[in-house]
């Protein structure tokens, strides 16, 4: 008879990983499968969301993830540079924006290129981790 597969989350429900023969680190607590994809989280008795999946967002979100600094910095240089113009006017009138998408990933890349922001803003704003 084989041994059975047991899966364990730590206390905070990240996925620590099935184990069979041998004790799960100390404090691990067991649920009855493991999930779709590993970076999920044990919430209340399933699997939830991936958390690091970029969310698809409103344009107004979008605008908040910059702050009031960020927001009047690109503003002023919006008129003054063709491409980042073309960018903010094509996401304004987006219905949504996928953050995780190669036009808004090259679109923020711009504004760290112009020095409006940070590449360490540029990873925050794409994660949309204020948002979560």
């Amino acid at each position: 008879m084989g041994v059975n597969t047991k899966y364990y989350v730590d206390n905070n429900g990240v996925y620590l990983g099935g184990f069979a023969g041998v004790e799960p680190p100390e404090g691990a607590v067991e649920v009855q499968y493991p999930p779709d994809d590993a970076r999920q989280l044990w919430e209340g008795g399933s699997w939830g969301n991936n958390p690091y999946e970029a969310p698809v967002i409103t344009p107004l979100q979008f605008f908040d993830l910059f702050t009031e600094t960020e927001q009047l910095t690109i503003l002023a240089a919006r008129s003054g540079n063709p491409a980042l113009n073309l960018m903010f006017s094509r996401l304004e009138v987006s219905g949504e924006i996928d953050l995780s998408s190669a036009d808004v990933i090259s679109g923020v890349e711009i504004l760290v290129n112009n020095e409006l922001i940070t590449a360490t803003r540029k990873t925050e704003i794409l994660s949309g981790s204020h948002l979560l």
